[in-house]
């Protein structure tokens, strides 16, 4: 029997077993659930007292595994995070290189690739096939991974694809994402061998020499931990009231204060979670 599904029984009938535990008051001492509740509070140090907090922690532990796996059985694949540096790499941004560095874990069995695209939407603006590239890190190994390439210098479609499915563990998505957050080499070692670090290079020639916009949309899937790095340091800085963050849900738009960072020529962007939204960033000298 496959091992995910054994854990799921398991899982069922535990949490229906502390559901009963919780409950059998009400039918064996006449006590209402009210009654029960209260009993929980009361300062009584004792076996009994004990034994309710025992199944009630049990049956909460339970029903979190069981939602968790809910939410997750139909997202394959978490950005735990996700962070994207801008850079000149002339002084009138005639080229623009951006890197995405992330940490990605698998929600399930068989992931085996990693799907983006990128698009030069300024009437000038290409993509320098040439300069996209991408790779990958995985502590417990080499994943032989590759990428494949469609689409016009305006758009183009990656299947950033693995030689093996991504590492994957039953009890990863239960572990809180808070858990999961900073770089790479700072994540457990347990939890660490269940994630990989992915990395991509892509080249826009043209694209910011007018529309000077960076937007970023997150669907179903959310982007935890999401960095957005403006770096200056071949041009000049634009100032401060001439950088503008925005967080866009249907109709609703957030403004977002940068990190302005004078002595680095940068300026950040931060937002912990990102999902069914867009992040828009736009910069004027």
């Amino acid at each position: 029997m496959d091992r995910e599904l054994i854990w799921k029984t398991i899982n069922i009938a535990f949490l229906l077993s502390t559901a009963i535990g919780l409950v059998y008051p009400a039918f064996v001492d006449n006590k209402t659930f009210t009654q029960i509740f209260v009993s929980l509070w009361e300062p009584e140090l004792s076996i009994g007292w004990i034994s309710r907090w025992i199944v009630l922690l049990a049956f909460m532990a339970s029903l979190y595994a069981i939602v968790v796996g809910m939410i997750y059985r139909k997202i394959p694949i978490t950005t735990l995070s996700s962070k994207i540096q801008l850079t000149y790499l002339d002084k009138d941004g005639k080229k623009v290189e951006i890197r995405r560095d992330q940490i990605l874990r698998a929600n399930q069995r068989h992931v085996t690739a990693f799907f983006t695209t990128h698009s030069a939407t300024a009437p000038t603006g290409k993509l320098s096939r040439a300069d996209i590239s991408m790779s990958t890190y995985w502590v417990g190994g080499n994943l032989n991974d590759r990428f494949e390439m469609s689409g016009t210098d305006k758009r183009i479609e990656v299947i950033h694809i693995f030689g093996r499915p991504l590492p994957y563990a039953w009890f990863m998505p239960l572990v809180p994402l808070w858990f999961l957050r900073g770089e790479y080499h700072s994540i457990p070692y347990i939890f660490r061998r269940f994630t990989i670090s992915r990395r991509s290079r892509v080249v826009y020639e043209d694209e910011f020499t007018a529309d000077r916009t960076m937007e970023f949309q997150a669907d179903a899937y959310p982007v935890n931990n999401f960095l957005v790095c403006l770096d200056f340091s071949k041009t000049e800085l634009p100032s401060k009231d001439k950088i503008i963050g925005r967080r866009i849900k249907n109709h609703g738009v957030i403004h977002i204060d940068p990190e302005y960072i004078p002595s680095d020529k940068k300026v950040i962007f931060r937002v912990d979670n990102l999902q069914n939204e867009r992040l828009k960033v736009s910069w004027e000298f």
